[in-house]
């Protein structure tokens, strides 16, 4: 695999970290009784115009080769960045994303949505546990919406991780995304 740069960002000041991803990782429509929602296209402007300047400005990257990893709320995230702005990243790493039956409906593909452009090149793994309950059969739909719209350059890959949970695919899924982009960047 080439060199990458590894950038990781941490909770806001001031919030602990459960409540600062409900926050930042959620987009505005979304309702959660137990924590604050709806700052995802803030925290996406946040990523797009200070997080990519710092790093561009204080390593030697390749801005046209940006890759996304988010696991649960974080995949949630990615799934919105996908589908509202998708030149942001090449490369989505989606793992165990947080849809729910509300997600999965408001995520249906209408005219409306950037990702209806069928030339973007767009790569994206996909994956979450087998015994994932619920969140499975609405990561099933979004992925056959998807491959439905038969996007021309899209390459989607789909990983079930066998007897595991929620939490416990996440290892398994870091395993097999590196995996997966190490490929995609050969071709």
């Amino acid at each position: 695999m080439e060199n990458v740069i590894l950038v990781g960002i941490s909770w806001q000041k001031g919030m602990a970290a459960v409540e600062s991803r409900h926050w930042d990782y959620s987009p505005k429509w979304l309702k959660l009784e137990t924590y604050k929602t709806g700052n995802a296209d803030n925290y996406l402007s946040f990523i797009q115009n200070d997080v990519f300047n710092y790093v561009e400005k204080n390593y030697r990257t390749a801005p046209n080769n940006r890759t996304y990893f988010g696991f649960s709320m974080g995949g949630l995230f990615g799934t919105h960045v996908l589908l509202t702005q998708p030149k942001t990243f090449n490369n989505y790493i989606l793992g165990s994303p947080y849809l729910t039956n509300e997600l999965a409906e408001r995520y249906q593909f209408d005219n409306s949505l950037p990702l209806k452009n069928k030339n973007l090149k767009v790569n994206v793994f996909l994956s979450y546990g087998e015994l994932e309950r619920g969140y499975g059969r609405n990561i099933e739909s979004f992925i056959a919406n998807l491959r439905n719209e038969n996007y021309e350059s899209l390459i989607l890959e789909k990983e079930i991780i066998k007897s595991a949970g929620h939490i416990k695919s996440f290892p398994e899924t870091v395993v097999r995304a590196m995996y997966w982009l190490s490929n995609i960047a050969e071709k």
